[in-house]
């Protein structure tokens, strides 16, 4: 766990995880969106990060973030996109590994965590009829492209 101080400040951050090395890192996306804009403006990376996980936010990725991930070396380009009613409770994960350039721009909340269930429920609260994600996903299309990146493809 860092300080408030330090988690306020993005280039003390990128410092912070070089200087100790760490392996991995667990943020918002907000967050790793401002670290990703300042490793590209001092050109680096820390050299030991393996490992990012973020959630509590949807994912956008954008080219300096792209850039961030692409700038580790392999095989350390593993990015989890988490969902979960908080940033503490995952219900769903989606790995992202290899190179960033292949990596969709609105990254899907994924599949259920080990020992978790999701169900898709209508509005009265009872499970919605087989297919319903696939109509969902044919209005999103047309209507709403930004929540795909909440569709599992």
């Amino acid at each position: 766990m860092i300080d408030e101080e330090l988690r306020r400040d993005a280039r003390a951050l990128l410092a912070y995880l070089d200087r100790h090395r760490v392996e991995r890192l667990f943020l918002p996306f907000v967050a790793l969106q401002q670290l990703a804009e300042v490793a590209a403006e001092v050109g680096r990376v820390p050299d030991s990060l393996r490992e990012v996980i973020t959630a509590g936010e949807q994912v956008v990725m954008h080219q300096a973030v792209a850039a961030f991930f692409d700038a580790l070396a392999e095989p350390r380009r593993t990015f989890a996109n988490q969902y979960g009613p908080t940033e503490t409770h995952a219900v769903s994960q989606r790995m992202l590994t290899g190179s960033a350039a292949g990596w969709p721009v609105l990254p899907p909340i994924g599949r259920p965590v080990p020992s978790t269930r999701v169900r898709v429920l209508d509005p009265e609260g009872q499970p919605a009829p087989l297919g319903t994600l696939q109509l969902i996903d044919e209005e999103l299309r047309r209507d709403a492209r930004a929540l795909l990146a909440y569709l599992d493809r």
